[in-house]
């Protein structure tokens, strides 16, 4: 497995985050589809294959459920990691 520490705010919390090697390369993902309950979140990341039919072929590479305040968290994140990183590039 491979390890990432990371560091994060004032309070020098260490977080430790731990990578399967079977994991470690990742999945292509160039579309997604969302599903939302009260409860729950299911992300569906998936594969828009190309093809020449009427049928338009998804296929789903990776699945992630979450609860919904965790979805609300993620995407607090996630558009914080984006902007970071969009702020970086016009430096």
């Amino acid at each position: 497995m491979r390890q990432k520490k990371e560091t994060r705010g004032s309070n020098e919390n260490k977080i430790a985050v731990k990578v399967p090697l079977d994991m470690a390369k990742g999945v292509y993902s160039n579309a997604a589809r969302i599903h939302i309950r009260n409860s729950e979140v299911v992300v569906d990341f998936v594969y828009d294959l190309p093809d020449d039919t009427d049928m338009k072929t998804l296929e789903v590479v990776s699945r992630i459920n979450m609860s919904f305040e965790s979805a609300e968290k993620f995407l607090s994140v996630f558009q914080n990691a984006i902007l970071d990183h969009r702020n970086m590039d016009k430096k």
